[in-house]
């Protein structure tokens, strides 16, 4: 797998809690969270949901997962760093002794898996390290809904205020070729016009084949939300949040 540049490189990471702002789905974890008791965060980034749930649930045993160590020094760093245990490695390859209540693939990390095999991987890593009666949640892009056409520079330019370089504009670009997408991501600082960029792939999946995966894994989908809201999944829904648990009838 492919360590990504905008995730990998420090002078990029730097950027990314300050152009990433809590949202939804992040208290949607947090509050999904509360049942469990180990927890697993597959591709937890600069660990900033891993840490408000430490912060949340005190009791709590939380492993938290990446491939780039650029991400995890800032994690690492965090309030309740110290409590969580942070390892670097690529999702489709971990082995951990432990098992898990709840494995978390938030901010649509499962579609950096690109193709059909690399998410049969992920999720037979999945079943592999979960609980009997364990749950995952993942969510991904609904591909009918086209989210990729709002990314155009015109569409996406944002600012934001970083404490060491002031503020800072962020924006867009990409190109989509049948369900994948490449996207720019750039930075621009205003004090010294000084400018960063990545380019990073993604694909967009669809509800059927994220299925086939699931069934290949020996895992099966309870519920499937289209919303942060908890709307039932349909077509023109602009997410497709997977909640499942190992398959008991296929052995």
């Amino acid at each position: 797998m492919t360590i990504d540049r905008l995730y990998q490189d420090s002078t990029l990471a730097q950027f990314y809690d300050f152009d990433n702002e809590w949202k939804a789905n992040d208290d949607y974890y947090v509050e999904f969270a509360k049942n469990a008791h180990t927890i697993l965060d597959l591709g937890c980034g600069t660990g900033m949901l891993a840490n408000q749930i430490a912060l949340t649930y005190p009791d709590k045993v939380i492993f938290g997962i990446d491939i780039a160590d650029a991400m995890l020094n800032i994690a690492k760093s965090k309030p309740a760093g110290s409590r969580i245990t942070w390892i670097q490695s690529d999702a489709k390859q971990l082995v951990l002794r432990q098992k898990f209540d709840l494995i978390i693939l938030s901010g649509h990390v499962f579609q950096v898996f690109l193709t059909y095999q690399d998410r049969v991987a992920v999720l037979k890593c999945i079943h592999e390290h979960l609980e009997e009666e364990g749950l995952c949640i993942f969510d991904s892009r609904n591909p009918l809904a086209k989210e990729w056409l709002t990314w155009a520079e015109e569409d996406s330019k944002r600012e934001f205020f970083h404490p060491t370089f002031g503020p800072v504009l962020a924006w867009n670009d990409f190109q989509a070729h049948d369900d994948t997408v490449t996207y720019g991501t750039y930075y621009r600082i205003l004090n010294d016009k000084q400018e960063y960029q990545a380019f990073s792939t993604i694909t967009f999946a669809s509800f059927a084949d994220i299925q086939q995966a699931l069934a290949e894994a020996n895992l099966i989908a309870t519920d499937v939300l289209g919303s942060w809201q908890g709307d039932t999944y349909h077509d023109q829904a602009e997410e497709m949040i997977f909640i499942v648990k190992k398959n008991q009838m296929k052995r």
